[in-house]
């Protein structure tokens, strides 16, 4: 090596023996990148130095051997026109040195900087050209692991597109150069599987790719960006991306590429196939020919290829955001062990994903408007299930629909391959319900007609959950919940489950409004205003009840006297409506069987280890199961700072009356 006496490199050095540096073209954390003349054959070559002798062994030993892996896999990727040709790689004191075809061009996160978006015919050559050189390395079992603009070279009009930085790519076969739980690559273009600690796939990189497009027609990466890299991470973990706005017949096929489940998404042979047939007719192919190496650079023809900057470009000013806050590139090659904890990756179940949502040939996206969206004036028939799409859901394991014990609830129970189960969910609310705590951590959507919260993390001791909301446009509102049935830190991110039942509930809504179903027969008891149950003669026997202050929750399903919603105060009266099974009376346990109006019934009596106050009667009302296997059940509740004897006998009147009033109903 050839410095200014005291080993330091610059303009003018000659390195190698042979090529002297013209011009420094990037420096970032994996290296420094030079443009060069090769003295001895007369062509421009790009040198890319990889410091390693400044640190202590083990580290240099690491980055070299990373180094070296790179370089073995570019060369046999050697000679395809899409990808950056590698000519030689020597160490020399200690640092790597890898030596590249270079052409005159700018990388597409340049361009993005410059111009905000790009145009679908140039998205759909850059395209082409992409899924080419992600083919041939996918046959050869090299993932790529990093595809983002930064890594994309578009050469000047109409010039090459080529494939960039193989510098944490993956063989199969390789041993592993990463930690275990290290999260590689540029995060807000990672796939969902592996922000949740998954391994790469080709899939992965078909998702990188369909990421990099996405953000030259939008502007920004189908997640948005945030200055923080763990709440990126959550927020690519979901899979949830807004539908692109300027893809046009691209769309279709963007949002295949950025399907949440791997196995669903198109391989880039098949993605270039597909990009090539959205040409016009007559078109000539957007692959350039194979370049000339530098032995062939003798001036006769142009140089073919320049490096890209080694980190990502900033967000254009003025795109459209889907998040709130202030967004930053974040390229990351970072252990992450701790996020791992809450980013799980849970593989799917039996029956693997269903259907994609009527309208999108894939993908989980918010819609980018729902227009106006009411409960209607049937709130006792609205049905939640409709709005919990399995297949939003399956990538985190087996998915069972579930109706909540609230005659208005519903819920997919999860079950993940190591047994774990997590629970997310919708019930209903009158508006004067909807509000509750906003986080600041948490994000909203404005979706027209209908609003969107994704609640942030809650953690209480080892316990944790997650909440959402969406209101409609009568400001009437589906609340949602995610928490884990399993202990400790099993199970995926209870807000990942949210962000994707709301994107199911969002997507529903758009396409067929709020879903109703006929109760009438099975679920009878919903036809019912459970506040016009109790009479004032009963509710007066409950000693110091403040009777007129009382509400009626979701179309009157359950009604509670003595205190107001927000209040947990004493003495209080509830009467609810619930669905349950009869696995639950099978086995009474600590309910105790009594009669209450001609009927068998079954009593809760206060416990001192819970508020040591609350009397519960349950009331089946049927015989027989529903189609679901559900029984209607009357619960009654009794709150008064009385002895045992007291709360259970206010319970039991008022259950009796409450039944009177059921068993004369026409």
């Amino acid at each position: 090596m050839t410095g200014d006496g005291n080993g330091r490199i610059g303009i003018g050095s000659v390195v190698l023996g042979r090529y002297r540096l013209d011009e420094q073209i990037a420096a970032g954390g994996m290296g420094v990148l030079w443009r060069a003349t090769d003295t001895v054959l007369d062509g421009v070559v790009a040198l890319k130095r990889v410091p390693a002798a400044h640190l202590d062994d083990e580290q240099a030993a690491a980055i070299r051997q990373r180094t070296l892996r790179e370089a073995r896999l570019a060369a046999r990727l050697r000679g395809h026109p899409n990808v950056v040709a590698l000519y030689d790689v020597q160490v020399d004191d200690g640092d790597v040195w890898l030596v590249l075809e270079y052409v005159p061009s700018r990388s597409l996160a340049e361009l993005l900087t410059e111009q905000g978006t790009i145009g679908q015919d140039e998205v759909t050559r850059i395209g082409i050209a992409l899924a080419g050189a992600l083919a041939a390395a996918h046959e050869l079992g090299i993932q790529h692991r990093d595809v983002t603009p930064a890594n994309v070279l578009v050469g000047a009009a109409g010039g090459p597109v080529k494939l960039a930085d193989f510098g944490i790519a993956h063989s199969t076969g390789d041993a592993r150069l990463t930690q275990p739980g290290a999260v590689i690559g540029t995060i807000c273009y990672l796939a969902p599987e592996i922000a949740r600690g998954g391994e790469p796939t080709p899939g992965s990189d078909v998702f990188s790719l369909g990421a990099t497009l996405y953000a030259a027609l939008e502007g920004t990466p189908p997640f948005g960006r945030d200055d923080n890299p763990l709440t990126m991470l959550r927020l690519v973990s979901t899979g949830i991306i807004r539908p692109p706005e300027n893809a046009g017949p691209l769309r279709p096929l963007l949002l295949r590429l950025l399907e949440l489940d791997p196995a669903t998404r198109p391989d880039a042979a098949t993605v270039r196939e597909s990009l090539r047939r959205t040409c016009e007719p007559g078109e000539p192919s957007p692959s350039p020919p194979p370049a000339a190496g530098p032995a062939a650079g003798t001036g006769d023809q142009d140089p073919v290829t320049v490096a890209p900057p080694l980190s990502a470009a900033p967000e254009p000013a003025g795109r459209k955001r889907r998040v709130h806050g202030t967004w930053l590139a974040v390229a990351v090659v970072a252990t992450v062990a701790a996020v791992l904890l809450t980013l799980t990756t849970v593989d799917g179940g039996d029956g693997g994903p269903g259907p994609a949502p009527a309208g999108e040939p894939g993908g989980i996206a918010l819609p980018a408007d729902v227009g106006a969206v009411v409960m209607g004036d049937q709130p006792e028939t609205v049905d939640a299930c409709p709005l919990l799409d399995p297949a939003a859901l399956a990538g985190y394991g087996s998915v069972e629909i579930v109706r909540g014990s609230a005659l208005f609830g519903c819920f997919a129970r999860i079950s993940g391959p190591a047994g774990e189960e997590s629970v997310v969910g919708f019930e209903m609310s009158e508006p004067t319900r909807k509000e509750y705590d906003h986080s600041d951590d948490g994000t909203e959507y404005d979706l027209g007609g209908v609003q969107v919260y994704q609640g942030a993390l809650e953690q209480n001791g080892p316990a944790k959950s997650c909440k959402g909301l969406i209101v409609l446009s009568d400001n009437s509102a589906f609340f949602a919940t995610a928490y884990p049935r399993s202990r400790g830190e099993r199970g995926p991110d209870p807000c990942a489950l949210i962000a994707a039942a709301n994107a199911s509930a969002a997507n529903h809504l758009a396409q067929r409004g709020v879903p109703h179903t006929d109760y009438a027969g099975a679920y009878s008891l919903s036809a019912y205003d459970s506040c016009d149950l109790v009479d004032d003669a009963t509710l007066e026997t409950v000693k110091d009840l403040n009777r007129a202050s009382y509400y009626g929750e979701f179309a009157h399903w359950g009604c509670k006297w003595g205190t107001d919603p927000e209040d947990e105060g004493l003495p209080a009266v509830e009467v609810r409506f619930l669905l349950t099974s009869r696995e639950r009376f099978a086995d009474p346990g600590d309910q105790q069987p009594v009669t209450i109006a001609g009927r068998q019934a079954f009593r809760t009596e206060p416990d001192a280890e819970d508020d040591g106050n609350t009397c519960t009667i349950h009331l089946p009302q049927q015989d027989q199961p529903n189609a679901e296997g559900t029984f209607q059940v009357l619960q009654v509740q009794a709150r008064v700072p009385e002895t045992r004897d007291r709360q259970c006998g206010y319970a039991e009147s008022v259950a009796a009356a409450a039944q009177a009033k059921l068993d004369g109903r026409p």
